[in-house]
């Protein structure tokens, strides 16, 4: 059951990948692009700037809106941001079935907690490494 379950995580992840994209690489011919949407959000484009105070770098929105809290300002981060979740727990719960008796779930979820932090911390570290400074 619990492999069934990871599959149905990694399709939803999966999914949330698609509307990156689309939000990313195809917005005006999308149907994120309808009235019925908020373009502030949705829109790459221009959603990017709702991490800032005043729109304009660098100066956060509030603390954490480029960094840790970076999901809820747009919806191209806010769906990496389930991605990622819904890959993980969708891959540790398709494994936790063959260690079900071998491993605690506190413990399965301090692993992935960590495998999270590790993977952002490589991420903000050397991201802020490849931009060029002007």
């Amino acid at each position: 059951m619990l492999f069934v379950i990871g599959i149905i995580l990694i399709i939803l992840a999966g999914i949330c990948k698609a509307v990156m994209d689309t939000v990313a690489d195809h917005y005006d011919n999308s149907i994120f692009a309808s009235k019925d949407f908020n373009k502030y959000f949705w829109d790459k484009s221009i959603s990017w700037m709702n991490k800032y105070k005043n729109d304009m770098p660098p100066r956060e929105r509030f603390w954490g809106s480029t960094t840790i809290f970076v999901f809820v300002t747009d919806a191209w981060h806010l769906f990496q941001f389930l991605s990622y979740w819904l890959l993980i727990i969708g891959v540790a719960m398709m494994c936790g079935e063959y260690y079900m008796e071998c491993v605690w779930w506190v413990e399965l979820a301090m692993k992935i907690c960590i495998a999270k932090v590790a993977f952002h911390a490589s991420f903000e570290f050397w991201y802020s490494q490849f931009k060029i400074i002007e």
